[in-house]
């Protein structure tokens, strides 16, 4: 009985999740993007939140400021390669 028990829990703190869980899809960064980011590091250097409000964007997404941060470090990384 115990082991039933114990099974049954597991499944519904499972449910529980799935329940709970907001599914974020991930959307590619655009090449128009890409070198925007480029740009305005250049121009403006690493204020993401400024760099954020300006315009041009294919698409503003949420967090954008962190994804901005984010973005920069992997164009970074892929250079060093």
């Amino acid at each position: 009985m115990s082991t039933l028990v114990k099974t049954m829990a597991r499944k519904n703190v499972e449910l529980a999740a799935m329940a709970n869980h907001n599914s974020q899809s991930r959307t590619p960064w655009s090449d128009n993007d890409e070198a925007l980011l480029i740009q305005y590091i250049e121009e403006h250097g690493c204020s993401w939140a400024f760099i954020a409000k300006l315009p041009g964007w294919d698409l503003v997404r949420r967090n954008f400021q962190v994804q901005l941060k984010d973005k920069a470090r992997n164009i970074k990384v892929s250079y060093l390669k």
